[in-house]
C-alpha cells in the first residue's frame, strides 16, 4: 500500500512488469549496477536516487535492495525498500541556498563579522579581516591574537566593554587601536549585534570596521 501511495500505481498495474518502469532513462545504467550486485548476492543499502511515479513526476528516494536466496544459496529475486526523501532533499537544498547567500554576504560586505566566547577569544572571523588586519581568520581563532595586539592604552576600555556586555547585557560599541601583523597601527570600530548561549557557553556576534582613514582625517583637521 505504501508503494502504491509513493508511485501512484496500484499493485495490478505493476506486478509482472519490469522495475525499469519506475526508472528515468538517464538512470538505467544505475539500475543495471544494482541488479548486478543483487545477482552476485550483495546488498545495496541506503542508495539515494530518483524514481518516477505514474504521472512521470520525479521522486527522490532512498533504496535498500537485498537479494532473496534460494535453497542452494543463489539469488532468485530481490526485496526492495524505498523511502521518500523528497522533503529531506528540499530542506537540504534550502539550507544550501541559505548558506550560499550567507557566505556571499559575509565575503562581500566591507566590514568584518566576528564571534567571540566569554573569555574574549574569537571563535569565528570573516575573511575580510586579512585585508584589514594582516592575519588570516585561522591565525586569529587558533592563536587568540586579537586582544593581545590592542594598544595598551585602549585594551582596558575594550575588555571592560566586552565584559559589561557579557555580565550585564550593556551595548558593546568601542573604538581602539590594534597592531597589524606587519606592525602598523590601525583603528577599529567594533560593536556587538547579539549575544547567545550554546552548550552552556556564552558567545557574542559582532561587526568590526576599519576607521583608520577617518581617524587620520579627523586628526589632520
Amino acid at each position: 500500500k505504501s508503494a502504491e501511495t509513493l508511485y501512484g500505481y496500484n499493485a495490478g498495474e505493476v506486478i509482472g512488469k519490469s522495475i525499469s518502469l519506475l526508472v528515468p532513462l538517464d538512470r538505467r545504467d544505475e539500475l543495471q549496477e544494482i541488479l548486478a550486485k543483487i545477482r552476485s548476492g550483495k546488498r545495496v543499502a541506503h542508495f539515494e536516487t530518483i524514481r518516477l511515479n505514474k504521472d512521470g513526476k520525479s521522486i527522490d528516494v532512498s533504496l535498500t535492495v537485498s537479494p532473496i536466496m534460494n535453497e542452494q544459496g543463489a539469488p532468485r529475486g530481490a526485496a526492495s525498500i524505498a523511502r521518500d526523501i523528497g522533503e529531506q532533499k528540499r530542506a537540504e537544498e534550502g539550507l544550501r541556498q541559505s548558506e550560499e547567500k550567507y557566505r556571499s554576504l559575509v565575503a562581500n560586505i566591507p566590514d568584518v563579522m566576528w564571534s567571540g566566547d566569554a573569555e574574549g577569544k574569537p571563535v569565528f572571523v570573516s575573511s575580510k579581516i586579512e585585508a584589514i588586519y594582516g592575519y588570516t581568520p585561522e591565525e586569529i581563532c587558533q592563536t587568540g591574537v586579537w586582544f593581545e595586539r590592542i594598544h595598551p592604552d585602549d585594551a582596558p576600555k575594550a575588555r571592560a566593554a566586552y565584559e559589561r556586555l557579557l555580565s550585564r547585557g550593556e551595548a558593546f560599541e568601542t573604538e581602539y587601536r590594534i597592531q597589524r601583523k606587519d606592525g602598523q597601527w590601525i583603528w577599529l570600530y567594533a560593536r556587538a549585534v547579539s549575544r547567545y548561549e550554546k552548550d552552556g557557553k556564552r558567545y557574542i556576534d559582532g561587526i568590526a570596521s576599519d576607521i583608520t582613514e577617518r581617524k587620520h582625517a579627523l586628526q589632520a583637521l
